[in-house]
């Protein structure tokens, strides 16, 4: 593998498709495509069954007895297969799997296998996720605005600027996808196109179909969608063809690129998505009358599974939501009539190419009634955590849609603020996130000492770093406990309230309070430790230490406990900074950043030889949880070289004096820390007064739990606690 740096087209060529590439290499792919990801194909030979439709029709249309069926990308013919199992009787077709595999042995005789579609052939063209994969340029903004290609390491997916984007690539991102902001990425759809192109102008009539996942110029994600499949789960993208690569399909640009040749159209074209289209070719999630299964059972059963196949292919933030893409090719266009791909981009006017067929009823609802069900989680139901309410949108046992409802917890905790001195306002901010509360507190502190230019006494230093990640592992401990319990696992909980209870009680010994300690000050701590407080503080670190093995072995050794989180809730690095997202859960998805490394504050500085940012690539539910416990084993480590830190200090004081009136001179500050549950920030403005004029609390679980719309649709019911489980967040974080 060359260790130089390439621009990811062309990695992905060689990746993908080189000798020993992942879809050439037998020991790479064994069992091909199907093995990686799972299509519509996959999912339902129904989908085969609606394009053996789509060709009977092709075919009436043309008038002919004889028609080509072209599978472009078509793995190991699994398609082909499905779809020459549902012809109906008398339609005579030459089937052709266009793929750069080998021919899988034991394949149909009658298909013709070959690397290149065939040309001049009349029939129906299919592309089912094929564009996705032929590889494309990736672009970046940089910090001065301009456009670059970005490179790759071909070995471990490293990544770094090139050469600015110029000619036909650059005015393809001006026309299809304009970049404007630092960090936008884009890719670079211009060899899509030509291939797209390329496969239409093969067929001399007939109807070429692309399926894939697809976006449009007004809706184009703001970080690129370049990603990685292997063995089922999303990984990195790493050009070393371990993987599939895999980016979505700018396919109303597909669409546009497709040459008009005379009198000829080839460029009449339909953009729609799958729930629409195969809706028009007669697969319907409708499920059966109850009255059926009083009268015949057996055929309810088959018609509520074929009715869940159908579903699958429909959903809505699933396979429902690919982009089909429509050209009709050699039909002689009437007078006036006009041509191009602008006619009609994801539109619902008139019937278009799919005009609705005789319906084949999957199962008929009673009185013919939406499928669509609003169920509402909450606001009190114990998978939430307190008073939140999702407002959920199901298809059957599918969510389609999900939106979170907030507010249930809102204490106006901010307005609050501006009513309280700079000593009040310590009590009202360490109750957002009730398991954080000592973290909570060093934001205000911080950015008030920030604006009065004030130095901590090194002792108050080295406590408040001691603190804050005892603080961290109790908040850690709580989840580790209550998260297996949310799916089915009692026995945990009892392993976290008794480890909780040994690091509460130091924290009860120097602060009074369990919960809420209330032990920060402006300019440093209430007091100093009690004597002899660093050696219990130890034993205890080292006790819980010596039991965390339990969760490693009960909870991440329990095969239904990964059964129920891996590959589940997937969240992907772009819906990370597209929502904000931080903290372990955004470090899951493979989005390295910690305030305490990146932006050191306290006595983090100093720590980084013992500080590990813990990352996972995955970003699924299991991932999150794993991220979380070996989070907690490196607090316990920061809180070990805390104790052997403070050993070392001469003895001296953990605040500075104040004024009788504090007052922080007029002006603005932000202050950030890196919170057990992710990024809290406070931005402060002063007018020069006792009070604050304003004070903005930026909350984890509150830009986190947002998320929840992007991972909801398209999951199982089953899914949904385990997923909003995972986000490990708190509701008082979430209202404020």
């Amino acid at each position: 593998m060359t260790e130089e740096w390439q621009g990811w087209r062309e990695a992905a060529e060689t990746a993908l498709y080189g000798d020993g590439g992942f879809y050439r290499s037998p020991v790479r792919s064994p069992e091909g495509p199907a093995g990686h990801f799972r299509t519509s194909v996959h999912a339902s030979p129904l989908f085969a069954r609606a394009v053996a439709g789509l060709l009977a029709r092709t075919a009436k249309e043309l008038g002919l007895g004889t028609v080509a069926l072209v599978d472009v990308g078509a793995g190991r013919g699994e398609l082909l297969t499905g779809v020459l199992a549902a012809l109906p009787e008398g339609l005579e077709v030459v089937p052709y799997g266009v793929e750069v595999a080998a021919r899988p042995p034991g394949l149909d005789p009658r298909i013709v296998w070959c690397a290149e579609p065939p040309r001049g052939v009349s029939g129906l063209l299919f592309a089912n996720e094929w564009l996705d994969n032929v590889p494309v340029d990736v672009a970046e903004v940089d910090g001065d605005g301009v456009a670059r290609y970005v490179q790759v390491r071909p070995s471990d997916g490293a990544e770094r600027l090139g050469a600015p984007v110029g000619g036909a690539d650059a005015a393809w991102l001006e026309r299809w996808w304009p970049l404007s902001a630092p960090g936008e990425r884009a890719e670079i759809g211009l060899p899509r196109d030509e291939a797209w192109a390329g496969a239409v102008g093969s067929l001399a009539a007939g109807l070429a179909v692309a399926v894939d996942y697809a976006h449009v110029r007004g809706g184009r994600p703001p970080f690129g969608t370049l990603t990685g499949f292997r063995g089922g789960r999303e990984v990195r993208p790493v050009p070393d063809g371990s993987c599939d690569l895999t980016a979505h399909v700018a396919l109303d640009a597909c669409a546009a690129a497709v040459d008009q040749e005379g009198d000829v159209d080839r460029g009449a074209a339909e953009l729609t998505d799958q729930r629409a289209a195969l809706g028009r070719l007669g697969v319907s999630g409708e499920r059966p009358p109850l009255s059926l299964a009083a009268t015949d059972p057996a055929a309810y059963v088959t018609a509520l599974a074929a009715a869940g196949e159908a579903a699958e292919l429909t959903a809505r933030g699933g396979l429902g939501d690919f982009g089909w893409l429509l050209h009709r090719v050699g039909r002689r266009r009437s007078t006036g009539e006009r041509g191009g791909a602008g006619n009609r981009l994801y539109g619902r006017a008139g019937q278009g190419i799919l005009a609705p067929m005789t319906e084949t009823t999957i199962g008929i609802g009673g009185a013919a009634e939406s499928t669509d069900m609003v169920l509402n989680i909450g606001p009190q139901h114990p998978s939430t955590h307190g008073v939140l309410r999702l407002r959920i949108v199901l298809d059957g046992e599918r969510v389609q849609h999900a939106e979170p409802v907030i507010g249930y917890m809102h204490r106006g905790a901010e307005k609050l603020f501006e009513a309280r001195d700079y000593r009040q306002i310590i009590m009202l901010a360490n109750r957002h996130d009730w398991l954080s509360a000592f973290s909570n507190e060093l934001g205000v502190v911080m950015a008030v000492e920030r604006m009065l230019g004030m130095e901590v006494p090194e002792r108050a230093v080295w406590t408040r770093t001691l603190l804050a990640e005892l603080n961290r592992v109790l908040n850690h401990l709580m989840f580790l406990g209550s998260y297996p319990l949310e799916l089915g696992g009692i026995t945990p909980v009892f392993h976290a309230f008794r480890e909780r209870e040994e690091l509460q009680a130091v924290m009860e010994e120097v602060s009074g309070g369990r919960m809420h300690y209330m032990f920060n000050r402006v300019g440093g701590l209430k007091e100093d430790v009690p004597a002899g407080w660093s050696g219990r503080v130890r034993d205890a670190v080292a006790s819980v230490r010596s039991r965390m093995d339990i969760y490693e072995n009960l909870v991440l050794g329990n095969e239904i406990f990964r059964a129920r989180t891996r590959d589940v809730g997937v969240l992907s690095p772009g819906a990370v900074h597209a929502y904000g997202v931080s903290g372990p859960i955004a470090r899951a998805s493979g989005v390295d950043f910690d305030l305490r490394r990146d932006e050191p504050y306290l006595a983090y500085g100093e720590l980084q030889d013992t500080l590990k940012v813990v990352t996972r690539t995955e970003g699924d539910c299991l991932a999150r949880f794993e991220c979380l416990l070996e989070q907690t084993l490196n607090s316990l480590d920061l809180a070990d070289a805390c104790l052997d830190r403070m050993a070392g200090l001469e003895p001296g004081p953990v605040n500075q004096r104040l004024p009788k009136v504090l007052k922080a001179p007029e002006g603005h500050t932000y202050a950030w820390t890196e919170n057990p549950l992710g990024l809290n920030g406070y931005y402060l403005v002063s007018k020069g007064e006792k009070t604050p004029y304003r004070l903005k609390l930026r909350s984890a679980s509150f830009n986190n739990i947002q998320a929840l719309t992007e991972l909801l649709p398209g999951t199982l019911v089953s899914d949904m606690v385990a997923i909003l489980g995972s986000l490990f967040f708190v509701v008082g974080d979430i209202d404020k």
